[in-house]
Order: C-alpha cells, then structure tokens, then sequence
C-alpha cells in the first residue's frame, strides 16, 4: 500500500498553485468521465456520502477555504493518492465499495494524526474534515518516475526507428513503389517493435502510455481548514508534538506522517485481513530508503528459510485475528499434537507464501489450521 500526500508544485502540473481554487485539479480528475454516458462515469465520495458533482466539490473546497481568513499565498487545500498494490486489489477483489470505505478510514487516521485539537480539548475526527474522493482506473507512465528512465531511453530511441520507417513505407506506397521493398520495410518494422520493453500485461513502458493490468486507485482533495473554519491542518507541518503560543496560550501543533503512512498500512491489514510478508510493509520500506542501520538490522534478522516466513506469518496473523489467535492455543498433550498441528500448518503456510510472497489472507490461515487440528485432534479431550 502506497499513501501519497503529494507536494503542490512538484511535477504534476495540475497541483502547482493549491493557494487558491481547486478547479484546475477537479477538472483533471474528471478526465476519465470524457466520452462516457452518465451512468458510467464516476463521482466523487466524501466521508458521509457519494455522488457528489465536480461544481459541488470544487464549491464546497474553495468555499471553506475562502471563508477562513487564510492568507492569499496559504495553502487552500492538499492532494492524497491512495495506490494499493496489485496483490493488494487483488485480495479485496478489485471491489471499488472496500476501496471506498478504506478511503474514509484513511482520512480518519489522517485526523487523528494531527496534534491540533479544538479549543475544548476535543480532538480532531473524519467527519470535521471537508474532503471528496474520486476513484480512478487508469493510470499512466510519467516521464518523472525515476526506476523507468532507462527503460524510457530504449524505448524512445526504439519509437523513432519505427517511425523513421513507417514514414519511408508510406512514402514507398504513395509512390508506388516496389512491393518486395514494400513487404521488406513491413517486415523489419514488425521486427524492431519486439524490440520494446514492455510491463507484464504487455504495454510498451513509455511516457504517456497506458500501465497494464488493474490501476484502480483514489485521488483525495482536502481542504486546509477543519469544517468548523476553527483550525488550520497542514500535513506539512511537523513536528506532530511541537508547539506554539497563541494569546498567551500554549498549542500543540503539526502532523505525524511517518506515523500516518504506517497506520494505513495497518488499517488494510484489518480492514481486509490481509497478512503482510516480511518485506511487503512500510517499516521495511521506510528504513530501507532513510535509515541504514535499522534496515541492516531488519535484513539480518529476516526469516531465512519458507519455513521461517510461515512462522513469522502465523505470528502476525495471531496478533491481528482473534479466531486465528484462538485456534493455535492447542493444549500440549502426551501425543504430541501441538507439534503436528503446528508442522503441518507451517508446511501449509509456506507452500502459500511460495505463491504469494507479498502477503496472505488471514481466511486461509485460519482455514489450514482448522483443515489440520480436526483431523489430529479427532478423539482428544482438551478439558476446556
């Protein structure tokens, strides 16, 4: 899972200046409504509804903001995306109704991340944010996303051979000129394009083009202010504990991000019980890029065998599954059953992960371990 809360100004042309109105974002984000019929397009959802219109978000964003004494060069409002995985949209089924309401959990968290709270000491929640959503389903290669750049170069200098070509073909043709050529430059043209590098569902890796497979994810437009227009919230203020007099009195302020990012991870985990593989979360991720020491420490201290992984799976999906959790407190007895239960389901897990190594359902856990305990345990008093 990748939760984004984006930059203004920073490539995407559309977010440069979120120091006034949002239309300009609006209007991008309806781009794959174009040439739909009504009942296909898709609409925006908020944290209490759905089928909002564009003029009725870009109102009600630009509204809040205008109206709370904001300085002309604040910022009005702020861009998250949400972009789950492929094995991720997978597990919920590519269903846009879990993505939706992931979303709103998201943005609660988002809430609760900011130190501020109102001036009674209630804290902040998802229902005083003023946000809209918008599920999209298409997703294109950006010339700014630095792992392709030298995929990009071969591809280019790949396209403009082909071009080159096929402009001689058509000259060839509208000439009226000899077919054996004709059928030769047909021919070398049908060759250099199985020079491209493509993705996995077989599109060309280049700018502007298409990804293949699924791409659903979700835009998110928020607004600075509370809906109140009580308190100002900048996810890019930090830190979250730090503080600030305000006649007289000292106010918590700024934004956990770190926490942020991490706590929806965890809420798909849940939401959706889905049991994450090792390298397949954020912490992973985030020590990885930032922090050398820890991310040595992590890979030392990685499971190192299948067997290593599926304990370390059952573990988590103990902690994060009641059922699961009551299903392995197999009391140890003479036989020995315990031991068995446990190699059998191990065995189970790790044939699963070899599949699926980002990650398993908790569903199918629980259900190894209950295809597995019936059929030792079969006969056996435990007492309870």
């Amino acid at each position: 899972m990748y939760v984004k809360i984006h930059n203004p100004g920073k490539f995407d042309p559309h977010y440069q200046n979120n120091s006034g109105s949002c239309g300009a974002l609006i209007e991008y984000l309806e781009k794959e409504n174009e040439g739909k019929d009504l009942w296909e397009e898709e609409h925006f959802f908020a944290h209490d509804g759905q089928d909002y219109r564009s003029f009725q978000v870009r109102h009600a964003i630009d509204c809040n903001g205008i109206g709370a004494k904001l300085k002309s060069k604040e910022s009005k409002f702020f861009m998250l995306t949400i972009n789950p995985s492929a094995d991720e949209l997978n597990h919920i089924g590519h269903d846009k109704e879990k993505l939706k309401a992931y979303t709103r959990a998201v943005m609660e968290e988002y809430a609760n991340s900011f130190a501020q709270t109102y001036k009674d000491g209630t804290k902040i929640q998802g229902k005083d944010l003023v946000y809209f959503a918008k599920v999209e389903h298409e997703r294109t290669y950006k010339k700014e996303e630095a792992k392709y750049r030298e995929v990009f170069k071969h591809n280019y200098q790949v396209s403009v051979e082909i071009n080159a070509l096929k402009r001689e073909l058509e000259n060839l043709r509208d000439s009226g000129g000899n077919q054996q050529k004709i059928n030769a430059l047909s021919q070398q043209i049908l060759n250099i394009n199985q020079s491209y590098i493509k993705d996995n569902y077989g599109e060309v890796i280049l700018p502007g083009r298409n990804k293949g497979g699924s791409q659903m994810h979700v835009h998110i437009i928020v607004s600075r202010m509370d809906r109140k227009k009580e308190v100002r919230l900048s996810p890019f203020a930090k830190p979250r504990n730090g503080k600030v007099k305000l006649n007289g009195k000292e106010h918590k302020i700024g934004f956990d991000r770190h926490q942020f990012v991490g706590k929806t991870e965890e809420i798909f985990d849940k939401q959706f019980g889905y049991v994450r593989g090792y390298e397949n979360n954020y912490a992973y991720r985030h020590a990885k890029k930032h922090d050398a020491v820890k991310y040595l420490d992590m890979v030392i201290n990685a499971p190192k065998s299948p067997e290593g992984l599926a304990r370390y799976m059952l573990k988590k999906a103990m902690r994060q599954n009641k059922e699961v959790n009551s299903l392995m407190n197999i009391p140890t007895t003479v036989g020995g059953v315990r031991q068995k239960v446990m190699n059998k389901v191990i065995d189970e897990v790790a044939k699963s992960m070899a599949l699926s190594p980002a990650g398993l359902p908790v569903q199918l856990i629980k259900k190894a371990l209950q295809l597995t305990i019936k059929p030792i345990t079969r006969g056996i008093q435990f007492g309870y």
